[in-house]
Order: structure tokens, then C-alpha cells, then sequence
């Protein structure tokens, strides 16, 4: 599990702020996108937000901006848990890759900036774990298009021998010949 909780609060937030109060004018500012991929599980709680983005409520005025954008990409799992303002929250932008979906709970969905419960509010997900996963994933997919077909098998032969580690179907290690095999084997 990683926590990037205290890096987000720490380091980021006071630098964007810094830079956003202290420069004067700025004609352009990129933020990166916070990707969280592999085989691997982020959990993240907070008493506000469980995983939030960056937000700027510009003083004086109703509007605010976010800038941040999350992915979630390559297996991975997102847990996050908030108790006032969302479990996951502050975002521009929600991208998710290879079949990822929002699956807990039930009719939790993204609008706008943030994961909203069924009927639409932050506050229906208070202290609620909203989950980020890949639902029903064939590793033979390689391509992740929601088929097994010889496009899997051109995927395969593209990341040999060293490539992206979703096309190591059987799981051995290594992107080879018998992952190809694999892929046959599914298509039947």
C-alpha cells in the first residue's frame, strides 16, 4: 500500500500555492497527472478527502479551478475513503485504462471533478470506500479491448522480449513464445 497522502499535503500543495500567490502573472502552469498503474493497490483515507487532486478557489470570487488529473491504468487497484468532502476528489480530469471502472459501491460514478454516490452527492460516499478496479480481466487480452483475437497475439509479438509486462499472459516473467501460446488457448 502507498501513501502519498502526506507528499500531496507536505510538498505539492504548498508549492502550487507558492507559485500561484507569490510569481505575479503567470501566463501558463502544467500539472502532471498522478498515474497509478501496475500490479498494485493505493488506499488512501482522510478525514476530508481520501485522494484528492488540486484545487484553487481564486480569493474574492466563486470560481475554482482544478488542475490535476488521475489515472489508473495496468491492473492496479484505488481505494480511497473520505468523511466530509468525497472519497476521491479535486480533479480535473478521471482517466481509466484497460478496463478499469468504478465498482464499490454501487452507482458511485465520476461527474465533473469528483466520484459522486447514486443520488448524485459528495456526501452520500462519507465514510464509504470507493474502489477503482479492473472488472473481469482476461490477461490473454493483451490489447484490452474486451476480445481475445489474433490483435492479442500482435500485441504480444510487439512487447518482445522486453515490453509492457501485460503481455506476459502465463505470468512467467518473461514476454515470449508461450505467452502467444497462451493467447491461442483462450481464443478456443
Amino acid at each position: 500500500m502507498v501513501n502519498i497522502l502526506p507528499m500531496l499535503e507536505k510538498k505539492i500543495k504548498p508549492q502550487v500555492r507558492e507559485i500561484l500567490t507569490k510569481y505575479g502573472e503567470l501566463c501558463l502552469i502544467w500539472f502532471d497527472t498522478l498515474t497509478i498503474g501496475g500490479n498494485v493497490t493505493v488506499e488512501a483515507e482522510g478525514t476530508e478527502t481520501g485522494l484528492a487532486g488540486y484545487m484553487y478557489k481564486q480569493p474574492r470570487t466563486s470560481i475554482t479551478r482544478y488542475y490535476s488529473t488521475l489515472q489508473v491504468k495496468d491492473g492496479a487497484t484505488v481505494k480511497a475513503k473520505g468523511q466530509s468532502k468525497g472519497a476521491i476528489s479535486n480533479w480535473k480530469e478521471l482517466i481509466l485504462n484497460d478496463g478499469h471502472k468504478i465498482t464499490s459501491p454501487e452507482g458511485a460514478h465520476w461527474t465533473s471533478h469528483a466520484v459522486f454516490g447514486e443520488d448524485g452527492s459528495l456526501a452520500s460516499l462519507n465514510d464509504k470506500w470507493v474502489v477503482i478496479e479492473v472488472e473481469q480481466f482476461n490477461p490473454a487480452d493483451v490489447n484490452r479491448d474486451g476480445t481475445v483475437d489474433s490483435a492479442d497475439i500482435v500485441a504480444v509479438i510487439k512487447e518482445m522480449p522486453d515490453g509492457d509486462m501485460k503481455a506476459d499472459v502465463n505470468g512467467d516473467t518473461a514476454i515470449d513464445s508461450a505467452d502467444i501460446v497462451a493467447v491461442i488457448k483462450a481464443m478456443k
